[in-house]
């Protein structure tokens, strides 16, 4: 076969790229068309569907066939449709106009969706309820429930007109795809004449500099894009000169790198060497279970002279065969696999007496068994730790031993303020005078004061010894709620506040302790109305799933997000720093928290400073309830 020359090579470089172009271009936009076509039509269609199946709504949930025949009338009349139909959701027709085609019959009653069939294109579009989405105040809110639909629309379109308008792309495509040919052919034509004299000559200079005459030069060029080349191929001549002198410079600067990269060694290796010398700890290489070589740090911890610990069989150190066969094996597997081993043991010296190392251990060759170990004495940080533990063990004790003596010893400490009641009403009873009223008005105030103090510490007490244990039973929200009105609705009227219940009759019960749970409860409103000035408090009970939360509201002082997380903890009130005792004692969110660890019933708290606070307790279902759910 006859090789084709440089002219004519040129002449299908430059013909071949415009032809793909071409056919690339023609095809782009023919099929970029074509489906805008389709798309165009698909879009429309169902824009049709939604503004027919939407208006059709109220004509299907009515009855009113006669406005139904209108709207299929109506759309009749958009170009291309050839048959439109509305059904009912039991599939009857209820409205029609046009005949569909015997393909899309079979097909009407499926499910909605776009079907493009041999010459039409048919839709179903099904018509469901308008529903208005309801918000409320820090809730989440809920996904509107998926309704069934009330029918369907159905709309069949025809594709001539789409096919049509392919035919005149695909026509269109083919003529541009014979101009792009024919320019190419002629830009082909003028590059073979005009280029490839030059090409040519550029070819003879680079020959000369592969021969090695680097003073060959391309002689200068009108033409922008040859002249680029020939600039190039000289100021490629000008660095080939230049390489043999760049070529000994880096030589040069490679030598001295090496000699830099020597001395770095060397101090690396001194680094090594002093990490090895050293007595702040041991290393030891050991192989056969036989030390080969100690460091100064390893003969200073097992107390051996200078180079007496080499050929000391390893098992010596250890206290005994039981524990020098089970840190073996549990070291073998984690070297053999390529990790590092550590652990914490007791070690003998070599006077005999134990000490406690640190041990961390790597194999180096897999072939030979050699490992090295690594030692650190930590026989006084493990004397330390020791008697930190010990004394945060007696420390709990005592705590645990106060809490025990105060929960059962609250009746013996009743007694005292029971019979100071008793003998301030004796002495009431005794006529006072005027400043005696006073002086008892006020011992009167300090005994209740000291009640309620002792009685929240006892609870607190009782709750941290483990002496209360929850006796579940069934409580109905409509006997939780009138216990809750009947004790807060006077503090609340007192203060002249709004306060509401919200919760079913007779329809939800939790299965929890109702005592424990009055206290819980009792805690969190009475702080709600301690705290609220204006507005009011709400109380209210929705269910979740299997549990229920119980919710309350008040748009009081609020609390700032930092503070949040200590909220349960003793004694902590965000507004009380000077200690008033009409703002409480702040332990009655510390009793919360116990008491909701103890009926497994999560309390959960959201608020906004300056507009209000929700607490929400989490409660299980009475089992009625939940049984209920899953008939």
């Amino acid at each position: 076969m006859t090789r084709f020359g440089i002219q004519q090579r040129v002449l299908v470089a430059a013909l071949l790229p415009a032809a793909l172009l071409a056919l690339a271009l023609a095809s782009f936009f023919i099929a970029g068309r074509m489906s805008d076509v389709g798309a165009a039509q698909s879009s429309r269609a169902w824009a049709l569907a939604r503004q027919l199946a939407a208006a059709s709504e109220y004509g299907l949930f009515s009855g009113n066939s006669e406005a139904l025949d209108n709207l299929v009338r109506g759309a009749k009349r958009e170009r291309d449709l050839s048959a439109v139909a509305i059904f009912d959701a039991n599939g009857r027709p209820v409205a029609r106009s046009g005949d569909f085609s015997g393909d899309a019959r079979p097909l009407i009653g499926g499910a909605p969706g776009e079907v493009v069939l041999a010459d039409s294109r048919l839709l179903v579009h099904a018509i469901r309820r308008s529903e208005l989405p309801l918000d409320e105040l820090f809730d989440p809110g809920e996904a509107a429930p998926d309704l069934p639909p009330l029918g369907r629309v159905v709309l069949e379109f025809s594709l001539e007109a789409t096919v049509a308008r392919e035919r005149e792309l695909m026509l269109a495509g083919i003529l541009m795809t014979l101009g792009g040919l024919l320019f190419g052919n002629l830009l082909a034509w003028y590059l073979s004449r005009s280029v490839i004299r030059r090409l040519r000559q550029v070819g003879d200079v680079v020959e000369a500099i592969s021969a090695g005459d680097l003073s060959a030069r391309v002689a200068p060029t009108q033409d922008s894009v040859l002249r680029q080349l020939s600039n190039g191929i000289n100021l490629m001549v000008a660095r080939l000169q230049g390489s043999q002198e760049e070529m000994q410079r880096r030589v040069t600067d490679a030598t001295a790198e090496a000699r830099k990269s020597q001395d770095a060694y060397r101090l690396i290796a001194a680094e090594q060497q002093a990490i090895l010398n050293t007595e702040l700890f041991g290393i030891a290489s050991v192989q056969d279970r036989v030390i080969l070589w100690a460091n100064p740090g390893l003969e200073k911890i097992l107390g051996y002279a200078p180079g007496a610990a080499v050929g000391v069989p390893s098992r010596r150190h250890y206290l005994s065969e039981e524990e020098y066969r089970a840190l073996a094996a549990a070291a073998y597997p984690i070297l053999a696999g390529g990790g590092i081993f550590a652990a914490r043991v007791q070690h003998l010296r070599q006077d005999g007496r134990p000490i406690w190392v640190d041990l961390s251990a790597v194999l180096m060759d897999r072939q030979t068994d050699l490992s090295l170990w690594a030692f650190i004495d930590v026989s006084e940080r493990v004397t330390t730790e020791a008697a930190l533990v010990a004394a945060k063990q007696a420390a709990e004790q005592a705590n645990l031993s106060k809490t025990r003596f105060l929960a059962a010893a609250s009746h013996d400490l009743w007694q005292p303020i029971q019979a100071i009641n008793l003998f301030h009403d004796a002495l009431h009873k005794s006529g006072l005078s005027p400043k005696q009223e006073g002086l008892s008005q006020k011992l009167t105030e300090s005994v209740r004061s000291l009640g309620d103090i002792l009685s929240v510490l006892v609870e607190i007490s009782r709750l941290d010894a483990g002496v209360v244990k929850p006796q579940y039973e069934r409580i109905s929200a409509e006997e939780l709620f009138y216990w809750i009105d009947s004790i807060f609705s006077p503090l609340a009227l007192a203060k002249k506040l709004r306060f509401k219940l919200f919760f079913p009759v007779g329809e939800l019960a939790f299965g929890t302790d109702p005592a424990l749970l009055h206290s819980l409860l009792g805690n969190l409103i009475g702080n709600a109305i301690r705290y609220t000035e204006r507005g009011g408090v709400l109380v209210g009970v929705r269910r979740r799933g299997q549990r229920a939360l119980i919710q309350v509201w008040d748009t009081g002082v609020g609390i700032d997000s930092a503070h949040i997380a200590d909220i349960f903890l003793e004694y902590f009130q965000v507004a009380n720093q000077e200690r008033d005792r009409a703002k409480g004692l702040g332990l009655g969110l510390a009793i919360v928290k116990r008491l909701s660890e103890l009926l497994q019933a999560p309390v959960a708290v959201r608020s906004h400073p300056g507009r209000g606070t929700l607490f929400e307790v989490s409660l299980p279902l009475a089992a009625s309830d939940v049984n209920r759910d899953h008939q």
